[in-house]
């Protein structure tokens, strides 16, 4: 039921390590950032550009959600307003983040 849930929130969903390498990601997600071919081991700079890879490192160093204004081109040369709401997935016995979900609406 988890896969039906985020695949039907309206919202692209993409998790990412601490690494920020994607290695979950929904149909919508592939959808608003133009990506036919699979998603997994993809950066986030290589997906959404170096300044969300930095607010999604910055994530995991003060474990506090943040959200982030971009004008993403697609690889069709296309240009999209989102907005990503990045939230860090803490470890509940460490406290550190261990990996950092990003949800991302088309912002027109």
């Amino acid at each position: 039921m988890h896969k039906e849930i985020l695949e039907g929130i309206g919202e692209g969903v993409l998790v990412v390590d601490d690494n920020c390498k994607v290695f979950y990601y929904n149909e919508k997600a592939q959808n608003l950032l133009g990506v036919k071919n699979k998603l997994e081991q993809l950066s986030l700079t290589q997906l959404l550009g170096e300044t969300v890879n930095q607010q999604a490192r910055d994530v995991f160093t003060s474990n506090a959600a943040i959200r982030v204004e971009i004008n993403h081109q697609r690889p069709d040369g296309s240009f999209i307003p989102l907005v990503a709401r990045i939230s860090p997935i803490a470890d509940t016995e460490e406290g550190a983040s261990r990996a950092a979900i990003l949800a991302l609406a088309d912002n027109a």
